[in-house]
């Protein structure tokens, strides 16, 4: 059985959406937003709480536990800072120190951003060198969960996709700016190689059954940048590329420093899965293919909005 925590939010409930799809026993632990799906059991809980995660682990007996919870805001945790260490450092650390004391499999989800990004390309082995808030704690929350727990799972990667509010995250941006024929501005020098959310999902399922230990980087096996990305998307949903206008970082003014190239190297867990990461083709053709509208309601549906 497997429990996730952060069950609500953009990829936990994406999770929860594949787990159900796949017949997977799950249960959901939140903090605000419920979950009401007769197939999940669910449990509103403060993760942050010392002992918490042991009464989770003794409740549920879970094989796994695959940690969502995050604060993944960039600007919000550069203008909170121990927030930001709560969540990203004290909770999976909790959540490891648990795991480990109950001998119970512990996935943490890190992040791409952990890198400078001066390169790109960056495989388990290259040094990271984190440029804003949330970096630095989702890294800290990488160390912190390695000590408590050296057989832990993590996962640094980077996704896109639907969400519950239908409202979260850059492809939901992309399609809600250009159907009213808004122009957007696609930066030329961010480069990424994200999955789609769900195919990340299964990915995890893949290495939890694998049994994977370590760090592992889980990304999308083509670099592209945002600009080619939007264009990408509005091709495959019938929206004007025309209208994704070329930018370059600095024209944002964004207030925590972003690194250009996150794209990660995703050799060690393609060799120890036997599998290839998708490419951005794939990656734009399954956006496509889950819909905006449907994927979002479905996921509304599942968290009882």
């Amino acid at each position: 059985m497997l429990l996730v925590t952060g069950a609500s939010g953009f990829l936990g409930a994406n999770v929860l959406s594949e787990a159900l799809a796949h017949g997977r026993e799950v249960v959901a632990a939140y903090y605000k937003t419920p979950i009401r799906n007769e197939r999940v059991r669910s449990i509103e809980f403060d993760l942050t709480q010392p002992g918490a995660g042991d009464e989770l682990i003794e409740e549920f007996a879970p094989e796994w536990v695959l940690n969502c919870a995050a604060l993944a805001n960039v600007d919000q945790c550069e203008g909170d800072p121990d927030l930001a260490f709560r969540l990203n450092v004290d909770l999976p650390r909790l959540l490891a120190e648990s795991c480990h004391k109950a001998n119970v499999g512990f996935l943490h989800v890190s992040t791409d951003s952990v890198f400078d990004g001066q390169r790109g390309g960056y495989d388990e082995d290259d040094p990271a060198a984190p440029l804003n808030v949330y970096a630095r704690t989702k890294l800290e929350g990488e160390r912190a969960v390695f000590d408590k727990m050296l057989e832990a799972l993590v996962v640094r990667t980077n996704f896109v996709g639907y969400s519950v509010s239908g409202k979260t995250g850059l492809v939901e941006w992309i399609i809600r700016e250009l159907k009213p024929r808004k122009r957007i501005s696609g930066f030329t020098d961010v480069v990424f190689a994200p999955l789609v959310a769900n195919d990340l999902a299964r990915i995890m399922f893949a290495m939890m059954d694998a049994k994977l230990k370590g760090l592992y980087h889980v990304n999308g096996s083509t670099p592209v940048t945002k600009f080619d990305f939007a264009r990408k998307l509005a091709r495959e949903l019938d929206l004007d590329e025309s209208l994704v206008n070329p930018a370059r970082l600095a024209d944002a003014k964004l207030e925590a420093p972003r690194p250009l190239n996150t794209s990660l190297s995703s050799k060690r867990v393609e060799s120890d899965l036997g599998r290839q990461m998708p490419d951005i083709d794939e990656t734009i053709r399954r956006l496509g293919e889950l819909g905006p509208e449907t994927c979002s309601r479905q996921l509304a549906q599942m968290v009882g909005l």
